[in-house]
């Protein structure tokens, strides 16, 4: 078989060992494989199982970072409390925590260690393993330490001193040689910060942790010899409920280029999560009195670091007993006298209030306890936010103010009496919350990521200015924009964007130019691989294969350049196997704004608090929920997706798909649900018999009510708005309707978040609709109004049928429900699933060369459909079969091929990943270069002809005493059966042409003389290699 997967190769269908890391550049860091044990990687075809954290222009460096107040206990009050009461529907506690969260993501893709002095995130979950947890195995050579002077123990040190303090391992720059793998029980599928806890050292190094998780594994590292004794952040993945060392593991190997020959690799603590406060705090003082009830992210600063502060040390020694100091006393521990100066930072994030608008940086008032640049340090956060938020007046609701650059105050949050000179600080007022414009800009999470924008800019024109290895003036760019994915015929993906806005340096709003873009695949849409990388700020489109062509995949692209990595697009998918376009996905819900935001009752006075949580307000990748459901109900239909951008720019065209699927979420008046181009192109689908079923909380009020397409809501959609607000969340089916007989079934309200899979954005306003004259009543809401909530409108002929909801499909709230739903709307538009492309012609259960065989002997022919050659169906046999029998290559045929689960790989010897060429990735080729495509191949005559020819020989060869490829055949007679064939092809090389000249040729007794020995594979391995350059 060995020449078939040269063939396949060539093709592009196998690639060679560790290719799929060759893709990720190795940015500073080597990615491995560990030879200890058998490699655990994802089965899904194509996806690259090893990524690693950004790099840029905060790469060696530590930003510690707090958001001020939160929970904290007051003797006075006799309870807990925040420091700050609810202004503006805002509570200054709490959004200081969403401001770091936004911080803390940008200092990360920027390439910083990051040491959030309040959790960041939101996830009330938590699973804390220390060293000696169950969950937590140890491979290679580790010794036991019991005499360190600092360590952390999960349970606080109730049970007493741990007999094992934490483990360590010798650093090997070599290979690694040993892994801790700390494996948590989930308790609910999501989205989970995570964190590392060891303590810092001389004797330490640059440690390498990996973290596993639903769409690989993403490795980042933490220099301990310069930061430590408390949590440090790791960044925040996807995993699944319960237990998996494959996909739900933290991994600290021994590998380590960073220290010196007898520094440690150190294994102590790994958390997952933030979780609820458990500090007892009362009267008499913390460790007395009752917990808070709250989320960690919620509580002050001292709750916090005093249970992180770990053991071996008095927590009043080292952080006081004042959350307002708590923060710097604990940054200041946490960092190494042996520190370079310029090496790290502490920003702490509030809001002011008073009177007033803008923004400022605060420095000391005595100008002892000012850290060595405090001012210059303010005066550069609030600059940077002013400037930026200036820059895009006209994008919110109000315009941004001028104020002075900083103040003076007894501020001890950043006293350098605490700090000994260590590093700068300085506390950034991010505005005013109790102005009314100042707040709108506060509750606007496009507001909240510009100001977490521009404070990561004014900590890279600090280190620029002060750092002690300055970086380049280079910001990491903005996201690339107008997304869209398909599949062709072969089973290729091709990924179209433009790259986003930019400017230059750390004087503009937006980033630096894009030098490159990643491409991140995934299959559940949640957890993404390592990533391709796809060089060339210009390109807009890259295609690729390779991947599984009976399971969904999920793509996001991010741009980079050397100051990091930009934010991801939106979440778009495609079936990847091509052939008739079926379903269209059009994501047009773009709505980001402060009316989505999470809102609860505050604590005390009766308030409501809104919460800046972007993946509450719009996570941007819905289409899982709809791929998902078509999936279930069709599998195998074919589904590309797109931005609706593209829909506007032609660069889409509807008419090319039976059906599409238009989702608009809570979009309403303030970004269009449908602008009057989309309205036309829209109208001509369904005219031309396209079917189109559109889904949004706020699609009749914006068009109807609103009167933003009057016309095309009630002409063209057949809609009749009634109402506003539905005053129900549960829906049921009207009888004589489409859905007549499902049971009824609900949409969010979004009462809860907590970054779990299950939960959804509120859909607090739903249409209640009703159909124009020949159109029907297909759902109803239960409760409230007791109105309409789905029309369907028969088209001409059945095509050309519209279905229509008052509320958004993906915030129906089980997938059964969504898949039942989205069943009876693709009966309704007679979709139906596609038997898969197979090129298992001889029906023996493996795609091999037998099958290769069958295709060339067929070459060019016309055959009944999915027979003797034809994978795809479409009666002929040509070189899209070809690619066909190149993807599914050594597998099952899709009809029974296993589902994608976790399957073993056996380990691979440690070889540091090269950056990446176009030669060693085939599977990524870009629009720019040659690639040898189903049409250049049928094409390419010479090659086409040789390679059946060359078939033709294989096929005499296989014969020849009934010796399967790969054995040696002995000297002597060697009958050709298909002689003919071979003495047809003119362009046999000149050894072929020997060996098979006539019908008794025979391999010499001197086989060498013609391929170095008597193997039938190293015989037309060489015969391939020289039809490679024909």
């Amino acid at each position: 078989m060995q020449f078939f997967r040269l063939i396949a190769q060539q093709f592009g269908a196998i690639r060679p060992a560790l290719d799929e890391n060759q893709n990720t550049p190795t940015r500073g860091r080597l990615l491995r494989l560990e030879p200890l044990e058998s490699r655990q990687l994802l089965a899904a075809a194509g996806l690259v199982p090893i990524g690693a954290a950004p790099e840029g222009g905060l790469s060696g460096k530590i930003v510690y970072t707090r958001a001020g107040h939160g929970w904290n206990y007051y003797s006075s009050l006799g309870r807990w409390s925040t420091d700050r009461g609810n202004v503006q529907s805002i509570v200054e506690d709490f959004g200081n925590q969403d401001q770091v969260t936004m911080y803390a993501d940008y200092l990360l893709r920027a390439g910083a260690t990051v040491v959030p002095l309040r959790p960041v995130g939101r996830q009330i979950n938590e699973v804390v393993l220390d060293n000696d947890s169950p969950g937590v195995a140890f491979t290679g050579t580790w010794a036991n330490n019991a005499s360190g002077t600092r360590w952390y123990d999960e349970d606080y040190g109730v049970g007493g001193i741990d007999a094992v303090k934490y483990r360590t391992a010798s650093a090997n720059g070599a290979g690694e040689t040993a892994v801790a793998t700390y494996t948590p029980n989930i308790p609910q599928a999501g989205l989970y910060p995570v964190y590392a806890w060891v303590s810092h050292g001389s004797d330490r190094t640059d440690q390498l942790y990996k973290i596993n998780h639903t769409g690989g594994q993403t490795q980042i590292t933490v220099d301990h010899r310069m930061v430590g004794n408390d949590w440090v952040y790791l960044g925040s993945y996807h995993f699944n409920s319960g237990s998996s060392a494959v996909e739900g593991s933290v991994q600290i190997s021994n590998y380590s280029i960073g220290g010196g020959r007898s520094s440690l690799v150190v294994a102590d603590a790994i958390r997952f999560g933030n979780g609820m406060g458990d500090l007892p705090w009362g009267s008499s003082g913390i460790g007395t009195g009752n917990v808070s009830g709250y989320p960690r992210e919620d509580e002050g600063t001292l709750p916090w670091v005093y249970r992180g502060l770990g053991q071996g040390v008095t927590p009043s020694s080292v952080l006081g007993t004042s959350d307002v100091t708590a923060s710097t006393r604990m940054a200041a521990h946490m960092t190494p006298s042996s520190n370079p100066f310029g090496s790290s930072l502490l920003i702490s994030f509030h809001s002011n209030a008073g009177g007033g608008r803008g923004t400022e940086g605060l420095i000391h008032s005595t100008v002892a306890n000012r850290t060595p640049n405090q001012q210059a340090l303010a005066v550069m956060f609030a600059q940077q936010i002013e400037v930026d938020m200036i820059a895009r007046n006209g994008q919110f609701p109000y315009n941004w103010s001028t104020r002075r650059d900083y103040a003076e105050g007894a501020y001890g949050e950043i006293n350098n009496t605490w700090i000994g000179g260590k590093f700068d600080a300085t506390i950034i007022e991010v505005g005013f919350h109790d102005s009314v414009m100042d707040s709108a800009f506060m509750r606007d999470p496009r507001g909240r990521d510009q100001m977490a924008r521009s404070a990561y800019e004014a900590t890279l024109e600090y280190f620029i200015n002060f750092g002690n290895v300055k970086p380049a003036n280079i910001t990491l760019p903005s996201a690339p924009i107008n997304f869209g994915v398909v599949s062709n015929a072969a089973g290729d993906v091709t990924l179209s964007w433009n790259a986003g806005l930019s400017s230059s340096g750390v004087g503009g709003v937006y980033g630096s130019p894009a030098t490159g873009y990643r491409v991140y695949a995934s299959v559940d849409g949640r957890g993404f691989d390592g990533g391709i990388y796809v060089a060339g700020g210009g390109t807009t489109s890259v295609t690729l294969s390779g991947y599984d062509r009976s399971i969904p995949y999920y793509f996001k692209i991010v741009a980079e350049n050397a100051g990091g990595q930009s934010v991801g697009t939106e979440v778009l998918t495609v079936l990847p196997r091509g052939g008739a376009k079926q379903v269209l996905i059009v994501n047009g819900f773009d709505r980001h704004d402060e009316a989505q935001n999470f809102r609860y009752p505050y604590a005390f006075g009766g308030t409501t608090a809104a919460r800046v949580w972007s993946r509450y307000n719009n996570s941007f990748d819905y289409v899982i929920q709809v791929q998902a459901a078509i999936h279930a109900a069709r599998p195998g239909a074919n589904v590309a997706s797109t931005s609706n951008e593209r829909i506007i720019n032609g660069s889409v065209n509807l008419s090319d798909y039976d059906a599409v699927i238009w989702i608009l979420g809570n979009e309403s008046t303030s970004t269009s649900t449908f602008s009057a181009v989309e309205q036309t192109r829209v109208e001509q689908f369904i005219a031309a018999g396209g079917h189109l079923f559109v889904t949004g909380s706020e699609i009749g009020w914006d068009l109807d009510a609103s009167n933003n397409g009057r016309s095309f809501y009630e002409s063209t959609l057949k809609g009749d708005y009634i109402a506003d607000a539905a005053g129900a969340y549960n829906v049921t089916a009207s009888a004589g309707g489409i859905f007549a007989g499902l049971p009824l079934f609900q949409f969010s309200n979004g009462a809860a978040f907590s970054s779990l899979d299950s939960q959804m954005y509120n859909v607090q306003f739903a249409d209640v609709i009703a159909p124009q004259a020949g159109g029907q009543l297909a759902l109803q809401y239960s409760g409230g109004s007791n109105g309409g909530a789905g029309i369907q409108v028969p088209g001409v002929d059945g095509r050309g049928n519209v279905v229509m909801f008052g509320f958004p499909f993906e915030a129906i709230t089980t997938a059964a429900n969504r898949a039942n739903v989205m069943d009876r709307v693709l009966d309704y538009f007679g979709v139906s699933a596609i038997a898969p492309a197979n090129a298992d012609f001889n029906g023996d259960g493996i795609v091999d060369g037998a099958d290769f065989l069958a295709w060339q002997r067929n070459f060019g022919a016309t055959v009944p459909p999915r027979t003797s050659g034809d994978a795809n169906g479409d009666g002929a046999v040509d070189g899209d079969d070809l690619n066909v029998w190149r993807d599914q290559f050594g597998s099952p045929p899709p009809a029974i091929a296993a589902p994608a689960v976790v399957a073993s790989l056996e380990a691979e010897p440690e070889v540091p990943v090269a950056a990446p060429t176009h030669a060693a990735t085939s599977f990524a080729k870009m629009t720019t270069e040659a690639e040898l495509s189903p049409a250049s191949l049928n094409s390419y005559a010479p090659l086409a002809q040789h390679a059946a020819s060359l078939g033709a020989a294989l096929s005499d060869a296989h014969q020849i005493g009934r010796q399967p490829l790969g054995r040696f055949v002995p000297a002597g007679p060697m009958p050709v059966r298909n002689n003919q064939a071979a003495l047809a092809a003119n362009d046999l090389s000149p050894r072929n042409r020997q060996l098979f000249k006539r019908p008794d040729a025979s391999v010499p007794q001197d086989a060498a003389s013609f391929y170095g020995d008597a193997s039938i594979d190293d015989a037309l391995a060489t015969e391939w290699s020289w039809l490679r350059q024909v």
